[in-house]
């Protein structure tokens, strides 16, 4: 099996498997991180962007709104997507490659995208590029698989049947490197010749206090984690962190904070994904 992903095959078939991921329940969660830390970004870069699913809730709150992939064939699906507004520009680029597309006053990355950076050289770049690519006031938020959340998955082979395919899905873990792999199988019924593709992805842990060293290293002068969804500290044993980064240094109004967190708390069970 090749070590290729995202190519053409899976990208199309991406949405179909993904759809019960609550994508609006994430931009929300990104909104009051946001409103925290007392940002309301017009300029901003997604890295990783995939498919579109979360450009698609801040393309109508921003001047301008970049999104970068290393899989021309999601940015395809994110074009065909969102082709109506002019002030979205798609780049398919690595965001571990180093790259200056401007001044942007929020960085994203979500869906455990910085997990498929396989190594700690490779993560720091992707640090820099936040970093060199933000305005001194700009924020970068990201979230991981915790090793621990990797450790924990169970191995073995799942079937996901689509209206036209059928991915056989393998789980892989790796204890020892700290890496997911899965490996897949995709079928396409309507298809007359080539009809299989085989794909490869692989995420590597990192710990967490290695992630926020490198955060300060490349520069950020204030960083903090969080389990995700909640605004209390991440720890090892939490399957997924948030990571938040500021260029500049931070200044803690406790009351307005509080009552965010209060407020988070109180819509969080609400929030359907719309």
């Amino acid at each position: 099996m090749g070590s290729q992903a995202y190519t053409s095959s899976f990208a199309s078939i991406y949405d179909d498997i993904m759809k019960r991921v609550p994508y609006y329940y994430w931009y929300k969660y990104l909104k009051h991180l946001l409103v925290y830390y007392e940002k309301d970004p017009k300029n901003i870069l997604e890295l990783a962007c995939g498919t579109g699913n979360m450009l698609k809730y801040f393309v109508d709150k921003s001047d301008l709104l970049y999104g970068v992939d290393s899989s021309e064939d999601m940015l395809a699906i994110t074009k065909n997507k969102l082709s109506s507004y002019e002030h979205l520009k798609l780049y398919n680029t690595n965001m571990q490659d180093i790259f200056n597309y401007g001044d942007f006053d929020f960085i994203y990355s979500v869906f455990d995208s910085v997990n498929y950076i396989h190594s700690y050289e490779k993560l720091l770049d992707v640090f820099k590029n936040a970093y060199l690519n933000l305005k001194q006031d700009g924020i970068f938020i990201f979230d991981i698989n915790t090793i621990y959340r990797l450790s924990e998955i169970k191995e073995g082979t799942r079937k996901v049947n689509g209206d036209d395919y059928t991915c056989f899905w393998k789980d892989i873990v790796k204890s020892e490197s700290r890496e997911w792999i899965v490996e897949l199988e995709i079928y396409f019924e309507n298809k007359e010749e080539d009809n299989t593709f085989s794909e490869r992805h692989v995420e590597k842990g990192y710990q967490l206090r290695d992630i926020e060293a490198g955060l300060f290293e490349v520069g950020f002068k204030h960083v903090d984690f969080y389990k995700s969804f909640t605004f209390k500290k991440g720890r090892a044993k939490n399957n997924r962190v948030h990571f938040v980064a500021l260029k500049n240094e931070y200044v803690n109004r406790y009351l307005k904070r509080e009552l965010i967190k209060l407020k988070w708390n109180l819509l969080r069970p609400f929030i359907s994904n719309i």
